[in-house]
């Protein structure tokens, strides 16, 4: 089966000076690649070229027939007053993703793939480990994440939309560009903030029999405030009895 993407002596320069030169990359199915190097060493740029959204000075790029190459800016902006849904079409619109994509999934369900990834990671695995680890038996554990741009709760797992349908109304309730003082750490810094008042830093669920007591749909969840994903630290302790 030939290469999902192949490029031969691709060169980008702005101006006298080239920003890369002869650079040439093969991307196999289920290749996992980085790209490493400082700024302005032309990255972006590359993934852009990759993407087809830049055209570079010389070389080749072949894209296997069927395949559809896409690129996320590193910073991205959004227009203003779009929901997280909106977003997520407006990208699928342009990926050229229709009604049903070559491997017989809807679109629909694309939409509900990516949106329970909008900032929300499901800690409800590595919770019940702890609670196994620590053998315990009746009684409550209790989780506190130590930050302030970021959050936890206990939100339906059933349906990733209804994730996607939260991180908008976040973006409602506190949305960047809103006359913020706050901007150390740019935009999206005080926003962040709120949204973490607005949720919970810590939840405590009852353990009975060995197990967590939580609903059939419930799951529990980190919910990342800013725009990029961050190192979070949560702890947690358990108090009752143990087997």
């Amino acid at each position: 089966m030939p290469p999902i993407l192949n490029a031969q002596l691709v060169t980008k320069q702005f101006g006298a000076r080239p920003l890369f030169q002869n650079i040439s990359l093969t991307v196999d199915e289920g290749a996992r690649i980085g790209l490493i190097g400082p700024n302005g060493a032309g990255k972006s740029t590359l993934l852009a070229i990759l993407a087809g959204q830049v055209e570079p000075d010389s070389g080749e790029l072949a894209v296997r027939k069927r395949a559809r190459a896409a690129y996320v800016p590193q910073d991205s902006r959004f227009a203003p007053g779009l929901t997280t849904r909106q977003v997520l079409e407006r990208a699928l619109s342009a990926a050229h993703v229709d009604e049903s994509d070559s491997e017989g999934r809807q679109r629909e369900g694309l939409m509900r793939e990516l949106g329970g990834r909008a900032g929300f990671t499901d800690l409800t695995a590595e919770v019940a480990t702890f609670v196994d680890d620590a053998g315990a038996k009746e009684g409550a554990v209790t989780l506190f994440i130590r930050h302030t741009s970021a959050s936890l709760t206990i939100q339906e797992n059933a349906d990733p939309t209804v994730l996607l349908d939260l991180t908008s109304a976040l973006d409602r309730l506190a949305p960047e560009g809103a006359g913020w003082q706050h901007d150390t750490e740019g935009p999206d810094d005080m926003p962040a903030h709120v949204r973490s008042m607005l949720t919970a830093t810590s939840l405590q669920i009852p353990v009975l029999k060995c197990e967590l007591a939580l609903g059939t749909w419930q799951a529990i969840y980190l919910i990342e405030h800013r725009r990029r994903p961050h190192a979070r630290e949560i702890v947690l302790q358990f108090t009752g009895s143990t087997a």
